[in-house]
C-alpha cells in the first residue's frame, strides 16, 4: 500500500487560501491568471 504524504499542520496565522468556482469552469484564461497571482503573492 503506497504511503500518504500529508501537509503539515495549520498554526495559528497561517494562510490558507481555496479557489472554488460556483459552476463548470468556462473562463480558464481567467481563472489561470488568477491562480499565478495567488501563486506570486504566496509567502511560501
Amino acid at each position: 500500500m503506497p504511503s500518504k504524504i500529508l501537509p503539515s499542520l495549520l498554526k495559528p496565522g497561517d494562510l490558507l487560501r481555496v479557489i472554488a468556482p460556483s459552476g463548470a469552469l468556462r473562463e480558464f484564461e481567467a481563472f489561470g491568471r488568477s491562480v499565478e497571482i495567488l501563486n506570486t503573492e504566496s509567502v511560501f
